[in-house]
């Protein structure tokens, strides 16, 4: 239990019991808080020593629950307040990879919709192990745990193992960051002279729990 309050020589600075627990209470939220801050602050630094200087607005975020009419998105618990905008890209703080992008704000909270979503289509970088060029396309979600990508033809050699990255998109994203990799390259069923190309991302977002979202200094000015 508690120890109750000492009692000072001088009768002044005696507290009351009431008092006491309320300073005891008060201290140990204080306390609760700060480990907090230390542990995003930990996280956080994690994060951008593996990010390259462009992204000195990383704002870290935590996954507070899903969206109920759509399965591949999540909310997070930081909004506008915290300069975040439509369109922003969200990594996730372990592997340091695109995980998806913010569909939606309000002050103080923000929806992502996951790269698994059919919705969700973005520009990406294909570098391949057999072709010194990278391959600039688009990419979408598959609705469940992959993405895919679509109308590329034959000519063009994809193989299993091509690393794909998020292409880079002026004032939101400076550098490509890893996606994933090629998992399944194989004929389009409709049509033959096409590929269907499976892409697994790093990260497994069902066990996402903290992410940072990328603030562009053409952002911070604001």
């Amino acid at each position: 239990g508690l120890a109750g309050p000492s009692m000072p020589d001088d009768p002044d600075q005696t507290i009351t019991q009431e008092k006491y627990h309320e300073l005891w209470k008060d201290y140990n939220n204080l306390k609760v808080t700060l480990e907090k801050f230390k542990e995003d602050y930990e996280k956080l630094s994690q994060v951008r020593s593996n990010i390259p200087r462009q992204y000195s607005g990383l704002v870290l975020a935590q996954v507070i629950g899903t969206n109920t009419s759509r399965t591949h998105e999540v909310i997070i618990d930081k909004g506008g307040n915290d300069k975040i905008k439509v369109g922003q890209y969200v990594l996730s703080n372990r592997k340091n990879s695109i995980i998806g992008v913010i569909r939606k704000t309000s002050e103080l909270h923000a929806s992502v919709r996951m790269l698994t979503d059919t919705d969700q289509t973005i520009e990406i970088l294909i570098r391949r192990n057999r072709n010194p060029q990278d391959l600039l396309w688009m990419m979408s979600g598959d609705g469940k745990t992959n993405c895919k990508i679509s109308n590329l033809e034959k000519e063009e050699r994809v193989d299993v193992g091509d690393v794909v990255f998020a292409a880079v998109r002026p004032g939101y994203l400076n550098i490509p960051i890893v996606i994933g990799e090629v998992s399944a390259v194989e004929p389009d069923d409709v049509h033959p002279l096409l590929w269907d190309i499976t892409v697994q991302p790093v990260e497994d977002t069902a066990q996402l729990r903290d992410v940072a979202v990328i603030i562009t200094e053409d952002f911070q000015k604001d």
